[in-house]
C-alpha cells in the first residue's frame, strides 16, 4: 500500500493499522493480549465465513499460540469496513534460514498438529483480500517469504491471493498434498458394498476372532465431564506402541499433552469433543479423539494397544464410526492427515490441498525461490533417476 494509494498508517504497540482509499482498515495484531480482544467478532467472522472449521475458531487459535508460539511473533490480520471485521489472517512472523542466508517469513499458525487452515472472509466482502495484500505489500516490518500450509484449494481464497501477487510481479509457489474424508451417502449397507471384497472379509474375521477374547463394546461418553474423565485414558492407549518408541504419542510430550487436554475441555465445554473407544471384556483396545463441527466429525488422533493389533481393533472401531455417521449423525468425516492405506480402506474421496509461498522482490526473496522451486526440485529428480 502506498501513500498514492490514499493510505494513512498508524502504530499502537504491538497492533499496526493502516486504512486505505476505498475504506478497508487493515490491522496487524502482535500479542495474544490483543488478539484475546477479539475473540467475539472473530468466531462472528467464522461463523459468516466459508471456511467454518474448528482449527481457525479463536479458541484453537489462542491455544495453538500458547503452546507453539514461543520463538516467534504474533502477525494476526484482520481487515475491517466501517468497524465490521470482514477478514481474518492468523499468521506468525518467523525467522528462518535458506541456503545459508537469513531471511524474515510470514507463515500461517500451524504446525503437524494443525491440520487445517484458511482465510476468513465474511461472505460478502470478498475484496477485503484484496485489501490484505496491499497491507502485506507495504508492510511496516519487511518480509522475504509468505508461507501458507494445509488450505484446501477448491474452499478457500487462496488462488485469488495468488493471482493477485502474481499481477503485481512477486514470485509464487505452490506445492500440493492430499487429505481423505468421507461423505455418508446412502444407507450404511450399500455403502459397504463399495469396499473391496476382501477388506471387508478380514474385518468379519477378525471380528469374530476378537469376541472370542470376551466382550466387545462400543464406549463413547456423551456427558462433557464423562469424555474428560476418559481422556487420560485415550492418550494412554495411543502410547501403547510404535507412537511411543518413536517419541510421537501425545502422552510422551508434555507439551503435547497439554495442548489435546485444553482443547479437549474447551471442545467440551462448547458440545464438540467425542471420543470413541472399544472396549475387549474390561480392557480399552482402541481410542478415537474427535471434534464434532459444522455437521462433521474430524479425526484428530487415533491409538490402539499393540497387543490387539493382530485384531485390526482400530479398524473395527473405525467401522462402528462411520456407520455412526451413515445413520444420519454427520454429513461427512473428515480422516485429516496424509493419505494411507488403513484410510484408502474406506474408498474416501481426497481432498486437495495446498501449500502457497509468495516471495518478495529483493534478492534474497528471489534466490528463496529459486532454491525451493528451481534448485530443489532438479536436485530431487537427478537422484530419483
Amino acid at each position: 500500500m502506498t501513500q498514492q494509494e490514499g493510505a494513512s498508517a498508524c502504530t499502537s504497540g504491538e497492533i499496526v493499522c493502516m486504512t486505505d482509499a476505498h475504506d478497508w482498515e487493515v490491522q496487524e495484531i502482535g500479542t495474544p493480549e490483543d488478539f484475546k480482544r477479539v475473540e467475539l467478532e472473530w468466531n462472528d467472522l467464522l461463523r459468516e465465513s466459508d471456511s467454518a472449521i474448528p482449527f481457525l475458531h479463536h479458541d484453537w487459535l489462542r491455544l495453538w499460540w500458547e503452546h507453539f508460539g514461543t520463538g516467534h511473533r504474533m502477525a494476526v490480520l484482520t481487515v475491517r469496513r466501517e468497524g465490521r471485521l470482514c477478514l481474518g489472517l492468523p499468521l506468525m512472523e518467523v525467522g528462518a534460514r535458506r541456503f545459508g542466508i537469513r531471511i524474515t517469513e510470514l507463515r500461517s499458525m500451524t504446525n503437524y498438529h494443525s491440520f487445517r487452515f484458511n482465510i476468513l472472509v465474511r461472505r460478502g466482502a470478498e475484496d477485503a483480500l484484496e485489501a490484505a495484500w496491499r497491507y502485506l505489500r507495504a508492510r511496516p516490518r519487511p518480509w522475504h517469504l509468505i508461507q501458507l500450509c494445509e488450505i484446501p484449494w477448491n474452499e478457500s481464497r487462496l488462488s485469488v491471493l495468488r493471482e493477485l501477487a502474481v499481477r503485481d510481479g512477486y514470485l509464487c509457489g505452490l506445492r500440493g498434498s492430499e487429505s481423505p474424508y468421507l461423505r455418508p451417502r446412502g444407507k450404511w449397507e450399500e455403502y459397504t458394498t463399495t469396499l473391496k471384497a476382501k477388506f471387508r472379509s478380514n474385518l468379519r474375521n477378525r471380528r469374530r476372532r476378537l469376541h472370542q477374547l470376551g466382550p466387545v463394546s462400543i464406549v463413547a461418553p456423551t456427558e462433557a465431564a464423562d469424555a474428560l474423565r476418559l481422556l487420560p485414558t485415550g492418550l494412554d492407549i495411543e502410547s501403547r506402541g510404535w507412537k511411543s518408541r518413536e517419541g510421537t504419542a501425545i502422552a510422551s510430550n508434555p507439551t503435547l499433552t497439554s495442548f489435546y487436554t485444553e482443547w479437549a475441555q474447551v471442545a467440551a465445554s462448547q458440545g464438540w469433543l467425542r471420543l470413541f473407544f472399544l472396549s475387549v471384556a474390561d480392557t480399552h483396545a482402541a481410542f478415537e479423539y474427535n471434534i464434532a463441527y459444522g455437521g462433521r466429525l474430524y479425526c484428530l488422533k487415533i491409538g490402539y494397544d499393540e497387543r490387539f493389533a493382530a485384531y485390526s481393533v482400530g479398524q473395527l472401531l473405525k467401522e462402528e464410526i462411520l456407520r455412526l455417521c451413515h445413520e444420519g449423525g454427520f454429513e461427512e468425516y473428515d480422516f485429516l492427515g496424509v493419505v494411507n492405506e488403513s484410510k484408502l480402506d474406506w474408498q474416501p474421496e481426497l481432498r486437495d490441498h495446498k501449500w502457497l509461498y509468495i516471495y518478495n522482490q529483493d534478492f534474497r526473496s528471489c534466490m528463496a525461490h529459486l532454491y525451493k522451486f528451481g534448485l530443489v526440485p532438479r536436485v530431487k529428480r537427478w537422484i530419483g533417476r
